[in-house]
């Protein structure tokens, strides 16, 4: 029963975000202003994951929870002109081994409840010079202090995050640095993706008349706002690429 309303209330919540646009986004978008139309920031986080990926033409794409949408698949394949993909969800059976070029996840991995292990199983089936690229939430500091415990444990609750699902930075470098033959890359998108859901949302607050279907994300923001100011949360983009000739 709980899945169902948290479902019910993910679709309202989509439906309200792309609002006007007709488009099923559903990640935290990469914003350059505070008033750019959601479905735009969406798109551009998406893009952003498989620049830095090096998607191209013909590139098989393994991509990790996509949801109810199917948006980033079609664009990477308008843009990129990707070959084979198939979409993985957290709760669903794993697809049958094959060689990948490309695992991907845009603004879904802090929902799968093991996703060291699931990288690591998915990392021999990648070819030569393939790679895993992934955003993600992570800890920026120590929590020092109750409140920033009990809001970062409210947050995760109401974002359907696995509390042990939070590392650092320097884990999670750490950990990719253990698979054969990875090369590790980290981008910092902390202001433009979390810092600038927060400023949307806050504007759509003072301009938007009708709320239906954004208390989910006008509540996430209210909670966002305190742990970014402190410097306790961010968000960034990882990467390991395998090496040529490497046996995992």
């Amino acid at each position: 029963m709980i899945r169902q309303w948290q479902q019910r209330q993910r679709t309202q919540l989509r439906a309200a975000l792309n609002a006007p646009a007709c488009s099923r986004w559903e990640n935290l978008g990469l914003w350059s202003r505070a008033d750019q139309p959601y479905a735009d920031a969406a798109r551009a986080l998406a893009l952003r994951v498989g620049t830095v990926a090096g998607l191209q033409s013909g590139d098989s794409v393994l991509d990790i929870g996509p949801g109810q949408t199917t948006e980033q698949l079609k664009l990477w394949s308008d843009k990129f002109e990707i070959g084979a993909h198939y979409g993985w969800e957290a709760d669903s059976p794993a697809p049958a081994p094959r060689s990948w070029q490309h695992v991907l996840a845009v603004d879904s991995a802090y929902f799968v409840p093991e996703l060291w292990p699931r990288w690591q199983s998915l990392w021999p089936q990648l070819s030569d010079g393939g790679a895993i690229t992934w955003t993600d939430l992570y800890l920026a500091a120590p929590l020092a202090s109750w409140r920033s415990f009990a809001r970062l444990r409210l947050t995760s609750a109401l974002a359907s995050i696995p509390w042990r699902h939070w590392r650092s930075r320097d884990q999670w470098l750490h950990r990719l640095s253990t698979l054969p033959g990875a090369t590790t890359d980290f981008e910092d998108l902390t202001d433009e993706v979390l810092g600038g859901f927060v400023r949307h949302m806050q504007w759509r607050q003072r301009t938007t008349a009708n709320r239906a279907g954004l208390r989910l994300a006008y509540g996430t923001a209210a909670l966002l706002e305190p742990l970014l100011s402190q410097g306790v949360i961010g968000y960034g983009l990882f990467q390991a690429r395998r090496k040529n000739n490497v046996t995992a």
